[in-house]
């Protein structure tokens, strides 16, 4: 196999630019400046970190014909399960509308959602129950889940680690391979979900490049085989929360198709010789 030197150019194209990189780092800090810092705020604020890819720099630069870059922050506040995830995310929103340039904030699920120029920021307000243990609010069905994103970027750098460095720019191939091919009408695996399948299906250390994205594709592919077969969703465990299923939203069609592309990637790149 000769290619890895392409591969490592593909890298670095999909890494995003040090512009991007340098105006997420101060929009995201400006923000959480202003949550602790406001008013009607800082007397709920607890803590506010940084979630998501950007945290654990497996993010990847949006395409071509998108403007648009994800920032994930977490605020960790002094609420409850017991109170209403919407009136949380209400109290978030109305601080965050303090300021005239966060005045297009909305309320979604979990979050509330900021558009400013090429980036969108979502800000994840959570609660703890009477064990301290975090969670994270539905304002659709008003609903607490279990939640622990600190140990989710922790478990990614120790992933990292001990695969030689080579885990996190595996998860970013596969993170655009996703979003190259998943149709408009499915939901591929992605987030953390994605890296703990991907985590879970690791080759051996010590291969190229080329060698690793192929086996861990071929991996993937008879990994979750037996489940699909069974039109069941397969378990993915969740590296932080014992007995949590990191796939339990996603549908059987979604991982039926993931899998059904995997699988037609993996016979072009064998008719190919890998030059595909």
């Amino acid at each position: 196999m000769t290619r890895s030197a392409d591969f490592e150019s593909f890298l670095k194209d999909i890494n995003p630019s040090k512009t991007t990189i340098d105006e997420a780092s101060r929009l995201q800090r400006n923000l959480r400046v202003h949550l602790a810092s406001s008013e009607k705020y800082r007397d709920v604020h607890i803590d506010t970190y940084l979630s998501g890819s950007y945290a654990k720099k497996t993010f990847i630069r949006p395409k071509k014909d998108s403007s648009c870059c994800d920032i994930d922050i977490v605020v960790e506040t002094n609420h409850t399960i017991d109170d209403s995830p919407y009136e949380v995310l209400s109290e978030l929103w109305d601080a965050i509308e303090e300021r005239d340039c966060y005045r297009n904030a909305k309320i979604q699920n979990h979050s509330v959602g900021i558009d400013m120029s090429n980036f969108h920021i979502d800000v994840v307000p959570l609660a703890r129950n009477s064990t301290g243990c975090l969670f994270i609010g539905s304002n659709n069905d008003g609903t607490w889940l279990q939640t622990n994103p600190k140990r989710h970027i922790s478990w990614s750098t120790e992933t990292n680690q001990h695969y030689e460095s080579n885990f996190k720019p595996l998860v970013k191939i596969m993170k655009w391979w996703r979003r190259e091919n998943c149709p408009a009408w499915a939901k591929f695996p992605k987030g953390i979900t994605l890296e703990k399948m991907i985590a879970d299906n690791l080759p051996e250390t010590g291969l190229s490049i080329e060698e690793r994205i192929i086996r861990t594709m071929a991996n993937l592919s008879v990994a979750y085989s037996g489940d699909l077969e069974s039109k069941r969703v397969p378990f993915i465990e969740d590296p932080a929360i014992e007995g949590n299923n990191l796939a339990s939203k996603y549908r059987y069609e979604d991982f039926a198709e993931f899998a059904k592309k995997l699988n037609e990637h993996i016979v072009l790149l064998a008719d190919a010789d890998n030059s595909n």
